[in-house]
């Protein structure tokens, strides 16, 4: 991430955030921060123009993550599933 941030003239934060944003208009980034320069610095990554070759590459090192599990244990799946059943 770092060689494309710096490639970029980005932060690390601001290209994983630029991505994010990216993968959808429905998509909202919930970011929390221990300064208010962390703050600014996360507004930084909506002016990030990724490439499509950009893209390609954060997404190219997320899928190297083996990720297990389940989102949520199995009790708060069935509560999900009710409360959108209920709307």
């Amino acid at each position: 991430m770092r060689e494309i941030a710096d490639k970029k003239g980005v932060t690390v934060a601001q290209l994983g955030l630029a991505f994010i944003l990216g993968l959808s208009k429905h998509v909202v980034a919930l970011q929390g921060s221990t300064s208010s320069e962390r703050i600014l610095e996360n507004l930084g990554a909506s002016d990030v123009q990724l490439e499509q070759d950009d893209v390609d590459a954060v997404q190219g090192i997320v899928d190297s993550f083996n990720i297990q599990g389940s989102r949520y244990p199995a009790f708060a799946t069935a509560t999900l599933v009710r409360s959108r059943l209920s709307l």
